[in-house]
């Protein structure tokens, strides 16, 4: 009577077979676990601030009114901390000072060099309490009344303009996610988000709930949405 099994050999193959297959898919799950993470985190930051800017206007008006006038002579950028620091709840608050910031430069979806946040001190920087980095800026603001910044998941990596870190602008009195097409238009996400630098992908990442643009460069407000 045969007494039915598995050899050695065939148990080893198949046990390695099945760690070629997880090294294979485990980083992409990962990966795709992380992303999402992180769009759920920019959209909890992006609700925080909207809202902290909403109560801010009813009490005082237009930004106009705040005083936040534009270049750092005037010290708006540190006019904007301490208005939302009454709905925002910062845990730190650095303003011009270093300590809020990662002391590294961060880097552009191209992974080149960018800037060292800690090192600036044109822009007023705070923690809020969930460990988000954010930072007011309005000696740059270009068209916009004023910029915000966020590093979604404090000091830890990757430090990576478009990944974890990301731009939102005010417009005549809203809180724009940078490279909204109805407001930045369209090829402001080209430009800034798949070809360089990576401060334009802010709406892409909340409107379309991916961070595709990491990934691939076809993609199209019009068309493809996604890598896939």
């Amino acid at each position: 009577m045969k007494k039915l099994g598995f050899s050695l050999a065939e148990v080893l193959f198949t046990l390695g077979i099945i760690g070629v297959v997880a090294a294979v898919t485990l980083p992409t799950l990962i990966n795709n676990y992380r992303e999402k993470e992180t769009v759920t985190r920019l959209k909890k930051v992006y609700s925080t601030i909207q809202t902290a800017y909403n109560y801010t206007m009813m009490e005082e008006g237009p930004t106009k009114f705040w005083g936040a006038l534009r270049g750092v002579e005037t010290g708006g950028e540190l006019v904007l901390l301490d208005k939302f620091s009454k709905y925002m709840h910062f845990t730190k608050v650095c303003g011009h000072d270093r300590g809020c910031f990662p002391d590294q430069h961060y880097l552009t979806v191209k992974n080149t060099e960018y800037a060292n946040w800690n090192e600036l001190g044109d822009r007023a920087k705070a923690i809020l309490p969930d460990g988000t980095l954010i930072m007011f800026n309005m000696t740059k603001a270009g068209e916009s009344d004023a910029q915000i910044y966020v590093d979604l998941n404090g000091f830890k990596g990757p430090n990576k303009l478009g990944d974890d870190f990301h731009y939102f602008f005010v417009y005549d009195n809203k809180i724009i996610p940078a490279g909204a097409p109805a407001t930045q238009g369209e090829e402001y996400f080209v430009q800034y988000c798949l070809t360089e630098k990576g401060y334009g992908c802010t709406a892409w990442a909340l409107y379309n709930e991916n961070l595709d643009y990491l990934h691939c460069t076809d993609l199209d407000w019009n068309g493809k949405k996604t890598c896939k």
